[in-house]
């Protein structure tokens, strides 16, 4: 069991490091100079260019800059921004808390439609309702986030008028105003999140029902709730964690847009206005950060998946990985 924790967490630190290494050279090749958006266009002189260059290290080797970076990080520094001066962990935690909340309220929701969706469907496979909840589902994973934002602007912030727009206001400064912010682009992201999690509940649950022993529940009088839920569902639950894992990056990547089309300030907000404004170190740190979250969730989901499937827990026993 040790031997395999201390080997996904080596992996998990090699995906890391890799990631630090594309991401960071990747930025500095991309067309664009930060120290253009802190001079300005106009009244720019070769001087100026120069000094402001070698006071932001950028006239250093892509190598050395990276060895300077990286050992920073290492040292949990992530550096100044470019453009504003201000340390970029600060930056990052300042937005942090507007984009956990929105992948959390989105997961609830798409869990909230997706699990009782899936059970049903799986319930009576092939019939109207089955077909008719599988339609929704491609319906929902093939929609644009974007363009569903936009609908739900138009509808209910300017026809029916129920809803702000856009924008973001901490829960600290107005509870009410806060959540009628959250709602549409929270339910932009629940719904292609339950569209993915209804297919894997009902393939899932088909699977399972197809198993001796729920036909031995039934024969045993159990009620469908009980099959469905306690005998059914539970084991589906295993593979819903693993999916839940996977979807975190595709979460994480949504929020960009659903951020930009709702102006709510979080880390998506944050990664393309440091795309404009080539804000290197602010944009590199980010991804890092936003990496380094996503392997450790994966991490932590595998090592619960473990916990919850003994089959796994023994494999492990066995030198399995």
């Amino acid at each position: 069991m040790l031997s395999y924790i201390l080997k996904r967490l080596f992996k998990s630190i090699v995906v890391i490091f890799f990631i630090s290494i594309v991401s960071f050279f990747a930025i500095r090749l991309a067309p664009g100079n930060p120290i253009l958006t802190v001079l300005g266009t106009i009244g720019n002189s070769p001087e100026k260019v120069e000094s402001l260059k070698q006071e932001m290290g950028l006239d250093q080797s892509l190598i050395i800059q990276y060895l300077d970076w990286i050992g920073g990080v290492l040292q949990g520094d992530l550096g100044q921004s470019l453009i504003s001066n201000k340390p970029v962990i600060d930056i990052i935690l300042a937005r942090l808390p507007a984009s956990v909340e929105l992948i959390l309220v989105s997961v609830v929701i798409g869990l909230l439609f997706a699990i009782p969706m899936g059970i049903m469907a799986s319930a009576r496979p092939g019939k109207l309702l089955d077909k008719s909840l599988s339609v929704f589902s491609v319906f929902g994973m093939s929609i644009p986030v974007f363009w569903l934002g936009l609908l739900m602007i138009l509808l209910f912030s300017i026809n029916l008028q129920w809803l702000p727009a856009s924008g973001y206001i901490g829960w600290s400064e107005d509870p009410i105003q806060h959540m009628k912010l959250l709602v549409m682009p929270a339910i932009s992201l629940g719904i292609f999140e339950a569209a993915v999690y209804f297919r894997f509940v009902r393939n899932g649950m088909l699977d399972i029902l197809g198993e001796p022993y729920i036909e031995t529940a039934y024969a045993k009088g159990l009620s469908p709730f009980k099959i469905y839920f306690k005998h059914g569902f539970r084991n589906t639950f295993l593979t819903l964690i693993t999916v839940l894992g996977l979807e975190i990056g595709t979460l994480i990547s949504g929020t960009v847009i659903v951020e930009q089309v709702f102006s709510w300030t979080g880390i998506g907000w944050l990664v393309l206005n440091s795309v404009i404004t080539r804000d290197y170190t602010l944009l590199q740190g980010t991804i890092l950060l936003v990496s380094v979250a996503v392997v450790a969730i994966n991490f932590l989901l595998v090592l619960l998946y473990t916990v919850l499937d003994p089959r796994i827990k023994t494999d492990m026993t066995k030198g399995g990985s």
